[in-house]
């Protein structure tokens, strides 16, 4: 799946619900919600500009959208889905791309 704001453009229709860069981060982490991410790896991985990712994990922690974990000297960050309004924004992602797959 590729990102609002990233280099590559996506072609399904989920790009709808997704216009912000939080949003897209969040599209992005709901997408491996088992995984925890470093900010750099996920900006990269996601084709997202890392000074921009950083911002959004931050507001997006201290909504408690997102959950941060000291490792070392890094944070990792990962879907908060114990968060009801992370669950219905991922449940509509998941009909949206299924919606796509059908098209």
């Amino acid at each position: 799946m590729k990102y609002p704001g990233s280099r590559k453009r996506r072609s399904d229709s989920s790009k709808l619900f997704v216009a912000s860069l939080e949003q897209a981060v969040l599209a992005f982490l709901c997408d491996k919600p088992e995984r925890s991410f470093y900010s750099v790896e996920l900006s990269d991985d996601a084709g997202l500009s890392r000074g921009g990712v950083n911002q959004a994990l931050h507001t997006l922690a201290e909504a408690g959208l997102v959950e941060a974990e000291d490792r070392g000297l890094k944070r990792f960050y990962r879907a908060n889905l114990a968060d009801a309004r992370l669950r219905a924004f991922k449940a509509l992602l998941d009909t949206t791309a299924a919606g796509s797959k059908r098209s």
